[in-house]
């Protein structure tokens, strides 16, 4: 059985926070729907993207794979909507989650070119920029905007985010600040990356929140510094997944380029007052000391056998026997036990698999 390296699979994973399968599905729903108070009240635009644990079902997985049935949700929901007085409705209830779900379904079937550009006749024709540079940035998380990268961080981590962080990032890369086409988020990162991706989910959303399709306000851009404080002013997000931020003081973690030079350089000296006090110490060393001549540290000497090195082996004194005389014989070196003896032809080794490692391994996380 050949390994997941061989097709380019990370040899490192992530934590494993959603186990698939129907059994795993059945659990979080069934714990979902004790939740009668949260399940009633939900709206999903009110929910938070920073917050620390889900603030959704995180179903979408599930469903996605056929491990929960779609009607089987339904009417779970149905029965407990039934039970209350009042509940949310639609688009932002859990029905309507699930009927925006039909709606890209019925979308993606019956448009042609649904998740391109050109040919697409719903599909704005804009002219995006075309900068690898800035792509690969913004897809491990070096972009410098630290809401942004810790987004991506989860996402290439734990394979789900929030649908609002969704957004937030997919707004940065098109029409927001990269100006990059969104063709080059569907398959190159959501498809790869998400455990939800789903083909006509994904490509509905991002023609959506690049302004090109369906109705939106193109005009509302969604800010990497402002959107993330608005629910987690102090960066928890942030510092989770980017733990080398995790002692920067909130004022500056959302745009640390703001930050004094002394706030974003924190060597482990101060260079100033350590010189000065190490300078001290040394001459009290000399002073202690005296005039005595300080002995050099020498490392053991190591002879060469090398033919040109013999004449500089001189004897100790008062010895005139050479140094190389006083080492011990060489070693006969001992075959290894998979060395053919002499006429006999070594067995042939089987080939091994070609290894079809792509060089371009999936990126380790962001060094700040």
């Amino acid at each position: 059985m050949p390994c997941g390296t061989w097709m380019g699979d990370p040899t490192e994973v992530g934590p494993h926070l959603y186990p698939g399968g129907e059994r795993a599905a059945l659990a979080r729903l069934n714990a979902l729907m004790d939740r009668t108070a949260w399940l009633c009240s939900f709206k999903k635009p009110e929910t938070e993207p920073t917050s620390l644990s889900p603030s959704t079902t995180v179903l979408s997985p599930y469903l996605k794979f056929g491990c929960l049935s779609v009607r089987t949700f339904w009417w779970w929901l149905h029965e407990v909507y039934q039970g209350q007085r009042e509940h949310s409705q639609p688009p932002v209830s859990l029905h309507g989650q699930l009927l925006w779900r039909e709606f890209f379904y019925t979308a993606g079937a019956g448009i042609p070119n649904f998740d391109r550009m050109v040919s697409n006749p719903i599909c704005l024709q804009v002219d995006w920029d075309n900068n690898p540079q800035h792509l690969r940035a913004w897809r491990e998380g070096q972009t410098g905007y630290p809401f942004i990268d810790a987004i991506m961080t989860q996402l290439r981590t734990e394979g789900w985010i929030h649908h609002l962080a969704r957004h937030a990032v997919a707004c940065f890369l098109t029409r927001g600040d990269l100006w990059i086409s969104w063709e080059e988020g569907v398959p190159q990162v959501f498809e790869e990356l998400l455990l939800d991706a789903d083909w006509s989910l994904n490509a509905g959303n991002w023609l959506w929140l690049s302004g090109s399709a369906f109705f939106h306000r193109y005009f509302h851009i969604y800010s990497p510094v402002a959107f993330g404080k608005k629910t987690d002013r102090d960066g928890a997000y942030i510092r989770k997944y980017l733990p080398v931020l995790k002692d920067f003081p909130a004022k500056y973690i959302y745009e640390p380029w703001k930050a004094p030079r002394a706030v974003q350089e924190q060597p482990i000296v101060e260079h100033g007052a350590v010189s000065k006090r190490n300078l001290g110490r040394m001459k009290a060393a000399r002073a202690q000391k005296g005039n005595e001549s300080p002995r050099r540290h020498q490392a053991p000497l190591v002879p060469c056998r090398h033919s040109s090195c013999l004449p500089l082996l001189q004897a100790p004194s008062g010895n005139n026997q050479p140094v190389t005389s006083m080492l011990p014989p060489p070693q006969k070196p001992t075959p290894h036990p998979r060395m053919c003896p002499r006429g006999q032809t070594p067995p042939r080794k089987p080939e091994s698999p070609r290894d079809n490692t792509p060089l371009d391994q999936p990126p380790p996380l962001p060094q700040w």
